[in-house]
């Protein structure tokens, strides 16, 4: 199930559901299961996955999210790079660490309707 909600997380009319179901999941199954079920995702390299997917890192847990970030700043994309350096420096300006009980302090949740396609590359 956790695939599939990760999966729906770049979808503008069931991100927020999607997401909400991911974390009302319990917090240490989650950091357990949580990055392998991302790879496949991940592996399409599509930007906004890769940016919805840190985003619910950052609230399930902030060394989870500081890892993707560091994975961000190595991709071939230079966005996805800008993306991950701009994480990690709200992240080193906020350092509580942003959880699933407290709302995150980094960026508002991205869906298809905010996300602004102008900067995909045709």
């Amino acid at each position: 199930m956790l695939p599939a909600l990760l999966a729906l997380c770049s979808s503008g009319r069931f991100a927020g559901h999607a997401k909400g179901m991911i974390l009302g999941m319990h917090h240490d199954w989650l950091i357990q299961e949580i990055e392998a079920a991302s790879e496949p995702i991940l592996a399409s390299n599509d930007f906004l996955d890769w940016v919805n997917i840190l985003e619910i890192y950052s609230k399930i847990d902030a060394s989870l999210a500081g890892r993707l970030a560091q994975r961000m700043l190595a991709h071939s994309d230079p966005e996805l790079r800008e993306w991950a350096s701009e994480f990690l420096s709200k992240h080193q300006e906020c350092p509580e660490k942003p959880s699933i009980d407290k709302p995150s302090t980094l960026s508002p949740p991205l869906s298809a309707r905010t996300f602004d396609y102008r900067r995909i590359k045709r």
